[in-house]
């Protein structure tokens, strides 16, 4: 069996007409393959002929099907699995059936990952340990670029207007981004490899090399961090050619085509990076393999090293994607921001504001101890690669949250119930769930690949048939569900959770974690509830008693992990308040035993439905 890629059908049409974003992305990833083990489903509204020798777009990136496994398959989308249809396309469904993976980012990587079965060298398209696209677009402002706003662009804004007069704001931010000083893993090393070209090192590196006696090793020119030179962005992740560029070559190339003439003269760094783009090795192939050539804007200048006083590039033609452009003068000290609010001298008046501390509920234990010596090896957290302490203490807050789901789904009279554990890591409770509850269905969503192949790993050793799992950013998975389940999900990730939760009327148990890393996002804001806000407590203001609730410790009877003990609660009050004036009943509890985990509260949200 081999894996099946579903890819959105729809056809965007303005002037002429071509596919959606992520299709067409995908399309040129599939370009730097020669043969993917994957066969293709081009998903399609139910009002459109199915008739593959009509199919696509006339204009944009096409996909190339030899590229891929088998024939082409045009669905309607009435005829999608439902487990497909649970998420945003395109989605990936793994040759073992119950694994997805959803999401552009994510596919464009188990794209690469299967191409280098058969050319390793491609693989290099994933950077730096193969962490390109690894974050997730509600914590990275590199993945939101490339995988929503150049998609919302594309799919919107360049549909209705067909002829560009004016720049995008995805096209500014893009132009903005390559404009700044890079940051990346290894910028030293990168520094001194450059530095070691100019005219000057090599002047220092013959001095030396005269005052030497023979036979003597030469010794290294000496040259301080704060001396190094400043390097550019050439690429959208620095100085080599990734994913990243990639996905950002589909809408460059379609907004260069419907440019009006004076727009190419406010982009200028856009335009250098779309010419050096097509001077990668391997780029133009993958781009024709589209049935797309390259705008010939102007041809490239090729300068050669120059003395330091002069910007010079080095261009690497053997198949690296690495290009490194040097730029007189000292890196600028970072300036960190200054804190408004401080734990130290603020806390205490932002605390007499709120004006009241967190009540803490009780709730029913008495089937809290579960059966762990009962249960298969596989079931137990140590199988997920956890150490024996940190897995006795893992079972703690299982047990808790497996009664928190109990005690919510006591009311639920439908035969078939959905439980999503979100942000599920290795899966350490939603195993647990689908073990002891095997009429439910599980789903368990994670980003992280690694943990969810420990996950699917046990799932198949228990033979649970009752689980699905699925690699997404929260917001790809658009299925309803009964429950939602978050184990220390992070800072603002738990809130994301409980707005999922509240869209679809699911009831939620929650342990939150980093309660310091709350933030806003295009659709979550703080305070949540309207009890909190007329308060007049500002976002700054709740983020602080979030930060003053990462004080807790192990150790909890220091006056700090009180004192967190009491923020934790505040900040969980407010999510609590924010759910019942959706008409939810709610309950914050700690967990017992209380010393299992310093982040030890529980909200569980009975739904009104």
């Amino acid at each position: 069996m081999v894996d099946t890629l579903y890819l959105d059908g729809r056809v965007l049409k303005s002037d002429t007409s071509y596919h959606v974003s992520s299709t067409q992305v995908i399309a040129l990833v599939a370009g730097f393959c020669q043969k993917l083990p994957i066969q293709l489903r081009i998903v399609i509204p139910d009002k459109d002929t199915k008739d593959t020798s009509k199919y696509g777009g006339s204009g944009g990136f096409k996909i190339p099907y030899e590229r891929f496994h088998g024939t082409m398959e045009l669905l309607y989308h009435s005829e999608v699995p439902h487990e497909v249809s649970s998420c945003d396309l395109p989605v990936l469904v793994k040759s073992c059936q119950n694994y997805y993976i959803c999401g552009l980012c994510h596919i464009m990587r188990y794209l690469v990952k299967s191409g280098a079965e058969l050319d390793s060298s491609i693989m290099k398209l994933l950077g730096y340990k193969y962490s390109c696209f690894k974050s997730s677009s509600e914590v990275s402002s590199r993945t939101y670029l490339c995988e929503v706003a150049a998609s919302n662009f594309l799919n919107t804004e360049l549909a209705r207007t067909g002829k560009v007069d004016d720049i995008p704001q995805v096209i500014r931010d893009f132009e903005d981004l390559l404009s700044k000083p890079i940051v990346i893993h290894n910028m030293d090393k990168q520094q001194r490899k450059i530095l070691s070209k100019t005219a000057e090192y090599q002047k220092k590196l013959q001095v030396l090399q005269a005052q030497i006696s023979p036979g003597e090793n030469v010794r290294k020119v000496v040259v301080d961090t704060k001396d190094l030179p400043v390097l550019n962005h050439v690429f959208a992740d620095g100085v080599d050619f990734m994913l990243s560029d990639v996905s950002l070559i589909p809408v460059v190339h379609m907004f260069i085509e419907r440019y009006s003439p004076d727009v190419l003269e406010k982009i200028p760094l856009i335009v250098e990076w779309y010419q050096r783009v097509a001077d990668v090795p391997g780029v133009k192939e993958a781009v024709e393999a589209c049935s797309i050539c390259f705008t010939n804007l102007r041809e490239p200048t090729m300068e050669v090293i120059e003395p330091p006083s002069k910007k010079f590039k080095i261009y690497k033609k053997e198949g690296d994607y690495t290009l490194l452009e040097y730029k007189q003068g000292k890196r600028q000290p970072k300036v960190k921001p200054v804190k408004p609010l401080t734990i130290k001298r603020d806390l205490k008046s932002v605390l007499e504001k709120i004006g009241e501390e967190a009540e803490f509920d009780k709730y029913d234990q008495s089937a809290l101890d579960l059966s762990w010596a009962d249960f298969p090896p596989q079931v137990n957290p140590v199988t997920g690669e956890l150490t024996t302490l940190r897995a006795q203490r893992k079972c703690g807050q299982i047990e808790n949250l497996v009664q928190g789901v109990r005690s919510v789904m006591s009311a639920m009279t439908s035969s078939s119930i959905t439980i999503v554990e979100f942000c599920s890591g290795g899966g350490h409770v939603g195993i647990v769930l689908a073990y002891l509850l095997p009429h439910c269905r599980v789903v368990l969503l994670d980003n992280k690949e690694e943990s969810l192949n420990r996950a699917h790993a046990r799932v198949q050793a228990l033979k649970l048939d009752n689980i699905d799992i699925y690699q997404c950013n929260l917001g790809c998975y658009q299925s309803s569900f009964d429950v939602g389940v978050a184990l220390h999900a992070c800072g603002v990730a738990t809130d994301m959770v409980l707005e999922k939760c509240l869209q679809h009327n699911a009831s939620f148990v929650l342990a939150p974690c980093c309660y310091g890393k709350i933030q806003k996002t295009d659709t979550i804001s703080y305070p949540q509830s309207v009890k909190f806000r007329n308060k007049e407590l500002t976002y700054d203001e709740l983020v602080l008693v979030g930060q003053a609730g990462d004080m807790t410790c192990w150790e909890f009877e220091k006056p700090q992990a009180i004192q967190g003990k009491k923020c934790m609660g505040l900040v969980d009050m407010d999510r609590c308040s924010a759910a019942q004036e959706k008409g939810y009943m709610t309950t914050l509890a700690t967990m017992q035993p209380a010393k299992c985990t310093p982040k030890n509260n529980m909200i569980i949200g009975k739904s009104c439905r």
